[in-house]
């Protein structure tokens, strides 16, 4: 069985499409998506980033489809580097009020500058041409050319929307048209934010509005113990399609039970021709749907995870054990190396041990050899004292006879 980690086990796709009748005329897809972990192919978490944009339609929004595609770069960027989930995910969630209150005060604004700095920066780079001009004019009175010309951020103008799926928490965030929709395991749809009822007809709020981020919606839910089974983030062109929002939302419903009973890789393959599709019979326009599905006891998806896990923790294991292997290696080769440096160090010991013997035993002979030559020349003089003495003797008598004659006068004399 598969061993779900706090904050389960999360899937992340989506697709965007070009709508049927921005096909008819020509007009490119101005909506954008991205997702992290594993754009373009189907991300696994948490932590989950799903962020999708929707440029705006009206002519002077003529470089919408770049503004939003700025806006799903920048909003993944930025809400990563603000929760740390590319490093640290839980360094700021030990205090889930002092997280709320920093992203509702730091967040949006965050993401609404950056967005307002690089769609500048890509227009000094790359001004409006006289064709982006003259479409304007034609499409629009004089006011509108003076309007962009004034705030040239009006022609990247994209709505934001984004969710959130960490270990500890949930953030929805939303600016401008579109929907978040949540579906629990008893099929049951709800959303994140009420309607804004500002929101009438093709009137939004946008990325390229002054002080936009005081528009920015956001909710940060605690992970509870029964978290939403699938999160469902779409452009307008997707509600519109359908006669109401009841029957827009039973859509959440049936997404479930396809990824429930095929997996998400078969409702992936099968995106691209289910918007197209409702595009065609629906709005016309184009549709961009992000899915984040949480994998379920009784999902396809369930049991290959547990295959997969079984599967990842063989890998573990037959890593693990190459590992000990090779630092059993390591230290084997370690060890003989050591031991060739100590039989090295002991050769070189030992020949230095034979000189030193042989130096004492040269020294040794050569000193017992000069006290044997002393002692031959002591025996040699104590040779030589006896003779002389001898001589001496010899020459002795000579006195004595001299002191015998002198002897014999005197005796004569006397008688």
């Amino acid at each position: 069985m598969i061993q779900e980690k706090n904050g389960g086990d999360w899937r992340c796709s989506g697709q965007t499409i070009q709508g049927a009748s921005h096909v008819r005329v020509g007009l490119t897809n101005q909506d954008a998506i991205r997702w992290w972990p594993g754009h373009p192919e189907i991300g696994s978490g948490p932590p989950i980033i799903l962020v999708v944009s929707d440029g705006h339609g009206s002519a002077k929004s003529f470089r919408s489809h770049i503004g939003a595609r700025i806006a799903v770069d920048l909003a993944t960027e930025v809400i990563g580097q603000f929760f740390h989930l590319d490093d640290q995910p839980d360094e700021l969630n030990a205090n889930f009020s002092m997280i709320n209150d920093t992203v509702q005060r730091r967040l949006p604004e965050i993401i609404v500058s950056r967005w307002q700095s690089a769609v500048e920066n890509q227009w000094k780079e790359a001004p409006f041409t006289d064709e982006e001009w003259a479409s304007l004019e034609k499409k629009h009175d004089p006011a509108a050319c003076l309007a962009v010309e004034k705030s040239p951020t009006l022609a990247y103008g994209a709505t934001l929307l984004a969710v959130v799926v960490t270990e500890n928490f949930f953030l929805y965030l939303q600016l401008g048209d579109g929907d978040i929709v949540c579906v629990d395991t008893n099929g049951q749809t709800t959303q994140p934010f009420p309607p804004d009822e500002r929101l009438i007809a093709n009137e939004t709020t946008s990325l390229c509005m002054p002080n936009a981020w005081r528009e920015v919606r956001v909710r940060l839910v605690p992970y509870s113990e029964d978290p939403p089974a699938l999160i469902l983030v779409s452009t307008d062109g997707y509600d519109n399609s359908f006669r109401s929002k009841s029957d827009f939302f039973k859509v959440g419903q049936d997404y479930r039970e396809m990824i429930r009973s095929r997996g998400i890789d078969h409702v992936v393959q099968q995106l691209t021709s289910i918007l197209e599709d409702t595009s065609q019979q629906g709005s016309g326009d184009d549709i961009t749907l992000g899915i984040i599905k949480r994998i379920e006891k009784g999902d396809v998806d369930y049991v290959e995870s547990a295959f997969e896990a079984e599967a990842k923790a063989r890998v573990e294991l037959q890593n693990r054990l190459e590992e000990h292997m090779t630092k059993q290696q390591e230290d084997i080769s370690n060890v003989d190396s050591r031991l060739e440096k100590l039989d090295a160090s002991y050769n070189k010991l030992r020949k230095g041990v034979e000189r030193l013997l042989y130096g004492l035993l040269i020294t040794f002979f050569l000193a017992i050899g000069s006290i044997a030559v002393d002692i031959w020349l002591c025996l040699q003089l104590r040779n030589k004292e006896p003779t002389q003495s001898a001589s001496t003797r010899v020459q002795s008598p000579a006195p004595s006879n001299l002191t015998a004659s002198s002897r014999e006068p005197a005796s004569a004399t006397s008688r």
